[in-house]
C-alpha cells in the first residue's frame, strides 16, 4: 500500500478513480478564474489583536464582484473568533479575497470549501 492508497481508503472513498476525481476537481477550484463559483470561506483570528476594520473593508471591497450569500460570526474560546462566509462569484475575485484576508493582521487561519461550480 502507499500512503496514497491507505488515505483514499481511510477516507472511505469507493475506489480510487473517485479519490483522483476529487483531487483533480481540488486541483482545479483552486486555481483563479472567471468561472463562477459559491464556496465556504472560513477565518479565524484573535479577536484582540486582528484588524477588524480591514477584516470587514475586504469583505465589502469586492461587493461589484462577488456576493456575500451569508455570513456567521463563532466565538471559538475567549480569544478566538471564527466568520463563516459564504460567497458566491467569479474565482478569480474569490481568490483575491482570501489572499487579503491572509493579509489582515491577526488573522490566525484563512481556508474555502467548494459548495457548487457553476457549469
Amino acid at each position: 500500500y502507499t500512503t496514497f492508497e491507505k488515505t483514499w481508503t481511510q477516507k472511505g472513498y469507493p475506489n480510487r478513480s473517485k479519490a483522483i476525481q476529487d483531487l483533480i476537481e481540488s486541483f482545479i477550484f483552486q486555481q483563479p478564474s472567471n468561472k463562477n463559483i459559491t464556496c465556504l470561506l472560513i477565518v479565524t483570528y484573535n479577536h484582540h489583536r486582528a484588524d477588524l476594520e480591514q477584516l470587514l473593508h475586504v469583505q465589502h471591497i469586492h461587493m461589484d464582484h462577488i456576493d456575500i450569500i451569508t455570513s456567521f460570526h463563532l466565538h471559538i474560546d475567549h480569544d478566538t473568533c471564527a466568520d463563516l462566509i459564504v460567497l458566491r462569484g467569479p474565482s478569480l475575485y474569490i481568490d483575491r479575497i482570501e489572499t487579503q484576508f491572509r493579509q489582515v493582521s491577526g488573522i490566525t487561519f484563512v481556508r474555502r470549501a467548494l459548495i457548487y461550480i457553476d457549469e
